[in-house]
């Protein structure tokens, strides 16, 4: 007979095995609170380039990046999975391409919707989990998804999915960021970041929930992310049968947490930067000279039939 303090244990050892389970994929509740609570502080708006904030900034040279890349000969139908506010999607809907999202959190659907509707531009919405996308096979020219696949212990149920609703002669094309891995950002974070956060809402506002909250997102403790290596991506879209694969390795330019002067001065800097890297190096500014630990875009192609 199990004693009431083993049952105990017992109950707790079973629920944290339980909860780790369920993050596996992430977590729908975990989504929500993300794009509730923390996304709206770190992008205001959609961006073509203005000097608006450091992620407004970020995800519009993600965006060129993504237009230099596609391997199509025009416009045509896309979608976004795990679309989140959906700002890619918006940047090639202003050039030509009809655009539809989905994502599993009602929340990040509403922002993408508002997104949308401040630029006047149309999309489709659908609430779904990506690995049962509710659309018929070969409906895309381009695939996308951006900072999804980490999230997934097993990478390839999602892969296949996104192979499976792209065209023949189609462009697959995903980003993965890793929060969790040591790169020029978690240096930033460990000695500015943190200590920045610890002080401000632990000491001098005596809110200790939100430090530890934001301690866990400066650390990247805030999702489950797998441990996988790029050549094992690169391997799992192979047996998918994608061809003309690149992995492009981005550069980090870390995120700071600064006063909005401060801000608009280290934007100009790094429009700046990113000018004189292209000319002297003649590559997109997000692509890494060399290595790149935290992110990586990758680009895929469907074999045309025939």
């Amino acid at each position: 007979m199990v004693s009431g303090p083993v049952r105990s244990r017992l109950r707790k050892t079973q629920g944290l095995a339980m909860e780790q389970k369920r993050w596996k994929t992430g977590s729908v509740e975990g989504f929500e609170s993300y794009w509730r609570t923390i996304e709206p502080r770190l992008r205001k708006r959609y961006s073509e380039g203005e000097t608006l904030g450091y992620h407004e900034y970020i995800t519009y040279l993600g965006n060129t990046l993504v237009e230099e890349y596609i391997q199509q000969d025009g416009p045509g139908l896309s979608v976004e999975l795990g679309c989140g506010r959906a700002d890619t999607s918006l940047f090639l809907a202003k050039r030509g391409w009809q655009p539809a999202l989905l994502d599993i959190s009602q929340t990040a659907l509403e922002l993408a919707k508002s997104n949308f509707s401040e630029e006047k531009a149309s999309c489709v919405l659908t609430r779904a989990d990506l690995l049962s996308a509710p659309f018929r096979e070969h409906s895309f020219h381009l695939v996308m998804s951006f900072g999804v696949l980490e999230h997934f212990e097993d990478p390839v149920r999602p892969l296949r999915e996104m192979v499976r609703i792209l065209k023949p002669g189609g462009t697959l094309c995903n980003s993965v960021v890793y929060t969790n891995r040591v790169n020029f950002q978690t240096v930033v974070d460990w000695l500015y970041h943190i200590p920045g956060t610890i002080v401000k809402h632990g000491a001098l506002r005596r809110d200790p929930a939100k430090a530890r909250q934001m301690v866990a997102l400066w650390r990247g403790q805030t999702f489950f992310e797998n441990n996988l290596c790029m050549e094992e991506y690169v391997t799992a879209m192979k047996r998918l049968g994608l061809i003309e694969i690149q992995v492009i390795p981005c550069a980090t330019i870390p995120a700071l947490s600064l006063t909005r002067p401060l801000e608009v001065c280290y934007i100009q800097g790094l429009k700046a930067f990113c000018a004189i890297k292209r000319r002297v190096t003649g590559r997109h500014p997000l692509k890494a000279l060399f290595g790149g630990r935290r992110a990586w875009y990758l680009f895929g192609q469907k074999p045309a039939v025939g």
